[in-house]
């Protein structure tokens, strides 16, 4: 509906921002380390304690994030002027707009992850999908329909913006709602206590030890998501708009890879918890590794070689020009390659963190970031956004191979899981040629990406059968939870 404007860029540079401190902070190490130690504190015959303590947790974060929205609400322009150099005054004071708008998303989404993680803990996985389904549901509706009534883009933005933040507020209640009465009752007395600002100082000494696990994973993923900034500011040199288009194929690559791969993270998480507690859980980790790894193929494979028709489907409308769908279609193909590199990433340190090794990943990213600083500088040079995308790619692979490689020499690895790693390659290897056959048919849009997810999921099943490779079993325990 905004098209590919600086008006569009601002706005998506702002969601990026502010979804920053849930992304690092709190989904990605917080309520990774409360609830490990809720669930051994509740395992132990110490209830209450967990509880009250998982409270505190969410105060404490909920505070932070109130201080990361008013930071970021202050220090607007300046910051567009820092991660944006391509962005004009008009599109930096956009930026302040949408940061003082949604100020209070941080911390209304560091709530929400919380109570959804004690659903999740309870055995209500659903619960914690219908998160996403709401907000963005709502949010798109606000789109809709000021748009139909002719608002500004200004406009638009506001209606969007405030509909996520009352959207969130919403989800915490309905996260709540689901709880038992008891447990309820008792988390929302823990948390109206500590949420007492001179109880503040008093949570953080308490949680000392998780906020010095917290610590290194939080630097872990900041310098994480200095990367994928580091690939904005090249992108904001392509010219107005380019931001908008990079951001689009990035988000439908996420699409893919929350509603597939999170999917199992979501259910799998608290279990291999557990699992990694038991002399015999290893196995079952790998069992479930390996899972993630054969879904990867096909929905890599269909992304790189039909991505470009999703793209024009989803995209293809609106304020966007024939151009920009053109130029957007061709970065989506090479940010598919993306796709493997994030998501064993994602399932690599949430094994690094359960088995007490997050300050390895600090090391790593370290690493990552310089290199795909020079990769950025290098392919940005050669092709534009889609030599950011590539260079993203890259990046992103061989974070994810440094994690598998640290996890091989904790012991995590085996001789069984490298001859694994070997037959999945090669059904890797199967699906991209048989995508690639599919591709070349003349086809519209949608037959055309019908026919390239078709083949590459038959191309997935019999690969795996011509190799030798058994995956019945962890697929029939997947679906069952």
């Amino acid at each position: 509906m905004l098209g590919a404007t600086a008006t569009a860029d601002a706005l998506l540079l702002s969601l990026t921002v502010l979804t920053m401190f849930d992304v690092v902070f709190v989904s990605g190490a917080a309520i990774l380390t409360a609830q490990a130690i809720y669930v051994r504190r509740h395992a132990g015959e110490r209830g209450r304690l967990a509880l009250a303590g998982l409270a505190r947790s969410s105060a404490m974060w909920t505070w932070i994030g109130l201080i990361f929205g008013a930071i970021c609400t202050v220090a607007g322009e300046p910051l567009a002027a820092l991660i944006a150099p391509g962005f004009s005054p008009e599109a930096r004071a956009t930026f302040a707009f949408c940061c003082t708008l949604a100020s209070l998303l941080p911390a209304a989404s560091a709530l929400m992850v919380f109570a959804s993680a004690l659903n999740r803990i309870n055995g209500r996985e659903a619960l914690y999908t219908v998160n996403p389904l709401f907000i963005n549901g709502l949010s798109w509706l606000s789109i809709v329909v000021f748009s139909s009534v002719g608002a500004t883009s200004l406009g638009i933005i506001r209606a969007f913006l405030l509909t996520s933040v009352i959207a969130t507020l919403l989800m915490i209640l309905l996260q709540l709602s689901f709880m038992e009465p008891a447990q309820r009752s008792r988390l929302g007395a823990h948390f109206l206590r500590a949420m007492k600002p001179r109880k503040l100082l008093r949570s953080a000494a308490l949680h000392r030890r998780e906020l010095q696990l917290v610590g290194p994973i939080v630097g872990a993923l900041l310098i994480q998501q200095v990367v994928t900034l580091i690939s904005y500011a090249f992108a904001t040199r392509a010219g107005s708009g380019f931001l908008l288009l990079f951001g689009l194929a990035e988000r439908l690559t996420n699409v893919i890879f929350g509603v597939f791969i999170m999917t199992f993270l979501t259910v799998l998480e608290p279990r291999w918890a557990r699992a990694a507690v038991r002399t015999d859980g290893s196995s079952e980790i790998a069992a479930d590794v390996s899972v993630i790894c054969a879904a990867l193929i096909p929905l890599t494979a269909t992304l790189m070689f039909a991505g470009d028709s999703l793209a024009i489907m989803l995209f293809g409308h609106g304020a966007l020009s024939e151009f920009d769908v053109e130029q957007l279609a061709g970065i989506t193909r090479v940010y598919a390659l993306t796709l493997p590199g994030i998501s064993l990433g994602v399932v690599f340190t949430r094994l690094l963190v359960i088995r007490n090794r997050g300050g390895h990943i600090f090391m790593v990213n370290i690493f990552v970031t310089l290199l795909h600083l020079a990769l950025c500088e290098a392919l940005f040079r050669l092709a534009g956004a889609a030599g950011v995308a590539a260079a993203l790619a890259i990046s992103l692979g061989v974070q994810a191979t440094a994690y598998g490689w640290r996890l091989g020499r904790m012991g995590a690895a085996s001789t069984a899981n490298v001859a694994i790693a070997a037959r999945l390659s090669a059904v890797a290897l199967l699906v991209i040629l048989v995508a690639w056959l599919a591709a070349q048919a003349g086809f519209a849009p949608l037959p055309r990406l019908l026919l390239v997810a078709s083949a590459t999921l038959l191309a997935t099943f019999a690969g795996a059968r011509l190799v030798g490779l058994s995956l019945l079993e962890s697929v029939q325990r997947l679906a069952k939870l």
